[in-house]
């Protein structure tokens, strides 16, 4: 009985195309793994540093005047700017007798 060389090189050669092909799929498989763990470390470290910039801002907000503030704010003005126009009147009537009266 003789061994047909020929039908073994066939059958070798084709489970050298399928380790092949495997071993070239697990490599673009784990690269695209890798490329996303890459891309996702990237984006974790991205948000960690967004994160520490909202905790500042938020914590200078909490220092900053609210609305109601602000208004109160503008009402003493208000009152502050009637105040010294009831001054500058009076020191003009001031002037004026001052000035009139020689």
């Amino acid at each position: 009985m003789e061994i047909d060389y020929s039908a073994w090189r066939f059958w070798f050669s084709v489970l050298q195309w399928i380790i092949t092909l495997g071993v070239a799929l697990y490599v673009a498989v784990d690269r695209v793994r890798n490329d996303h763990r890459t891309v996702i470390s990237e984006t974790k470290k991205d948000i960690d540093g967004i994160s520490k910039r909202v905790t500042r801002v938020e914590e200078a907000l909490a220092h900053m005047p609210t609305h109601e503030d602000v208004s109160q704010l503008r009402s003493e003005m208000s009152a502050v700017k009637a105040q010294m126009e009831t001054a500058t009147m009076t020191l003009r009537r001031i002037e004026d007798y001052l000035l009139n009266k020689k």
